[in-house]
């Protein structure tokens, strides 16, 4: 009965137990979202500021296809 009992608490402490890839995985994470919200925890634009940026995107991206560089190939 007791080697179950240690084999069960083995098998716990497997699960339990984070791989290196799973360690550096989580301190990617952390670490990216962690930049992202101090870059973007300052940043107090307006809805108007924000709805310019968008459409100069937009026409950015429209007038791309249309770009002689691109044609020609």
């Amino acid at each position: 009965m007791n080697i179950g009992k240690k084999n069960f608490s083995l098998n716990l402490n497997i699960l339990n137990e984070k791989t290196q890839f799973e360690k550096l995985e989580e301190n990617m994470k952390v670490s990216i979202f962690g930049v992202l919200y101090v870059l973007l925890k300052n940043q107090d634009f307006s809805v108007w500021v924000e709805l310019i940026f968008v459409i100069l995107q937009l026409l950015q991206f429209m007038a791309f296809p249309f770009s002689p560089m691109v044609i020609s190939f």
